[in-house]
């Protein structure tokens, strides 16, 4: 008997905390969207509940690693903030901008 449990969509959050965990793992891949800014792990939680639920994924897609790391890579890059316009000065130690 197949485990329908694992092959239908459940709402991300419904989904196991394993699954919701491996669905983070997984994100990793998408490293300019994790090193490029700090996210809170409410942005993080916010963005793979869109994706996951966008996408209507299952327990089972999380077994395909390089499909889901694929999709997390172009997804989560839509994620990013728009580039500043001007540049952050550099701060010394003392919190003052560089000369």
């Amino acid at each position: 008997m197949i485990d329908t449990f694992r092959t239908n969509h459940l709402p991300f959050a419904e989904l196991p905390i394993e699954a919701m965990t491996l669905f983070y793992f997984e994100s990793m891949s998408a490293w300019e969207y994790h090193c490029k800014r700090p996210h809170t792990s409410a942005e993080i939680y916010r963005d793979l509940e869109q994706i996951w639920n966008a996408e209507k994924l299952t327990q089972e897609d999380l077994r395909d690693w390089p499909r889901m790391s694929k999709l997390l890579e172009t997804q989560l890059s839509q994620c990013l903030p728009q580039e500043r316009s001007r540049i952050e000065p550099r701060l010394t130690t003392r919190g003052r901008p560089r000369q």
